[in-house]
């Protein structure tokens, strides 16, 4: 799957589920530089909690075997996730729970460049030949940068190959909730 979908996943109970959730956990811990993300709050729920409705509900839809991971984060002003891939999933599912004032934000993905057909004489192309990844036109390559806009309640479902990320929050704040899932079996936190 190399692009996205966005949809509605969760019922409305199972939204106000997940908001009581995480307004009601004293478990958030801040996040200065934790891989891919920066200066955010982060809440790990835990397998005991895999049975609450609104993770069911992501579970079933994704179809996989079982949940990799599942946490929420805390978007406040000047986080941000840097553009990565989420390569220790076969699922992705980013749920946008609250936002609050929100400016700034967004979901950034780099998708796929497509030609718009023949170019016309009239327009100006050029690469380099000093470099191999410059001697062939873009087309096919994820390098256009486009924004997600998500509303309470919608989720975003990818692949391990899509390239996103959150623009810098400058306003306000974010609530998301990431669940990662695969087929096969589950390893014991023990194993790497």
């Amino acid at each position: 799957m190399g692009g996205y979908v966005k949809d509605v996943i969760l019922s409305e109970q199972a939204l106000e589920q997940a908001k009581e959730y995480y307004k009601n956990s004293d478990h958030w811990y801040p996040v200065w530089q934790y891989y891919n993300l920066f200066h955010l709050d982060r809440l790990d729920v835990t397998t005991e909690d895999y049975e609450l409705e609104f993770l069911k509900e992501l579970h079933n839809y994704s179809r996989k075997s079982h949940i990799v991971g599942c946490y929420f984060l805390r978007y406040p002003p000047d986080s941000f996730t840097r553009l990565h891939e989420d390569f220790d999933s076969e699922l992705t599912i980013v749920t946008l729970i609250d936002s609050k004032d929100l400016v700034g934000g967004e979901c950034i993905i780099l998708s796929e460049y497509e030609s718009p057909g023949p170019r016309p004489s009239h327009y100006a192309c050029a690469r380099h030949n000093d470099k191999e990844k410059d001697k062939h036109a873009p087309y096919g390559l994820n390098i256009v940068p486009d924004i997600v806009n998500l509303e309470d309640g919608q989720s975003m479902i990818y692949g391990p190959d899509l390239t996103h990320g959150v623009s810098k929050v400058y306003q306000g704040e974010r609530i998301v909730l990431i669940t990662w899932f695969k087929n096969g079996e589950r390893k014991r936190k023990h194993e790497t």
